[in-house]
């Protein structure tokens, strides 16, 4: 189970790396689109350059609006402040005609004939006769309102001048700008293009993102399966380290070498050598059984045919002795003849 655990998670992890290729390469091919796509810095200057245009446009044609009343107005002003002029000029020149009435009849009433005239130096002759002096009072106001009405106009006139020649100024400096901008922009693309090509490189950053999505996911897969199988050859680590410490103790029955990558294939190879060991010790036991059980019965045929020699020979020993004490018995009753042979050898040669 284990083995087929790290078999399928080592599948696992290849089929998720080879998957992370195919996103790094997709991912790869995002980030070209997107290159070749082109700045979008670029493309915003200029769509904001077009905007600026299209602004300044607007603006000169509002410019151009207001120079035309600003020169309309000045003209009716001016106009104005002629008929102004003209009508004041009337009222003083009828106020001066009746002043210097007024003051000829003063000197009129106080000439005397044969004096001399104030005026000419010539004696007067006959005194004048002037009609009745005019009320200058009325045409006095109407002298100093039509003085204050050229004032006004003067004012408004000086107002609408420095109106136009302001507007005047703007319309130009509106017209300079717009010109300028014209031509910065002669070999731009235009707006439309601007915003089609803005339009694929969202697209395109979008895709990108998408790929660097999916390759970190595919990423963090890959990860998570190559922990997963070092984990389980981790756990197959301990499976060896148990399948060579049983295999150390049967050691000394020389078992297989077990090595690979496959503990399970280990496992069952040292397991079917403990059958085969077990059924081949077995027979050899069997064998060794009945060899052992002719020799204890030829041990026993031996230690009867022993005993009853011995016993001929006048020694006796323990049915149930070991060999050990029956050989001590037998050199103990060996040196106690040859003491007895010597001596009787020693008796007959005296």
């Amino acid at each position: 189970e284990l083995a087929d655990r790290i078999r399928r998670a080592a599948e696992e992890a290849e089929r998720l790396a080879a998957v992370v290729a195919e996103r790094e390469e997709a991912e790869a091919a995002a980030d070209a689109e997107l290159t070749a796509a082109g700045d979008p810095a670029d493309l915003e200057r200029i769509r904001a350059g077009h905007a600026d245009h299209a602004r300044l446009t607007a603006q000169l044609a509002t410019a151009e609006t207001g120079l035309v009343e600003a020169s309309e107005r000045r003209a009716w002003l001016a106009d104005r402040l002629a008929a102004a002029d003209e009508a004041h000029a009337v009222v003083a020149a009828e106020l001066d005609r009746v002043r210097q009435s007024n003051v000829a009849a003063d000197l009129g009433r106080d000439l005397v004939a044969g004096e001399p005239c104030p005026v000419c130096l010539r004696p007067v002759t006959e005194p004048p006769h002037h009609p009745a002096a005019a009320d200058v009072t009325e045409i006095e106001w109407r002298e100093a309102q039509a003085a204050r009405a050229v004032e006004e106009v003067e004012t408004a006139h000086r107002e609408a001048e420095a109106t136009f020649h302001r507007a005047e100024q703007n319309h130009a400096d509106l017209r300079h700008r717009r010109d300028a901008l014209a031509e910065v922009l002669a070999d731009a693309a235009g707006p439309a293009v601007i915003e089609q090509r803005l339009k694929l490189i969202e697209s395109a950053r979008e895709r990108a993102e998408r790929a660097r999505a999916d390759t970190r996911t595919a990423r963090r897969g890959r990860d998570d399966a190559t922990r997963a199988v070092a984990a389980l050859r981790e756990t197959a680590g301990d499976t060896w380290r148990a399948l060579h410490e049983a295999r150390d103790t049967v050691s000394a029955l020389r078992p297989p070498v077990v090595s690979g990558d496959d503990p399970a294939a280990a496992w069952h190879a040292l397991l079917r050598w403990r059958d085969e060991t077990v059924v081949a010790h077995g027979e050899e036991v069997a064998a060794l059984a009945d060899a052992v059980q002719w020799t204890r019965e030829a041990a026993d045929e031996l230690r009867d045919s022993i005993t009853g020699r011995l016993a001929a020979a006048g020694l006796t020993v323990a049915v149930a002795a070991p060999p050990m004490d029956i050989g001590g018995a037998v050199t103990e009753a060996v040196t106690t003849a040859r003491a007895e042979l010597d001596r009787v050898r020693e008796n007959r040669r005296r």
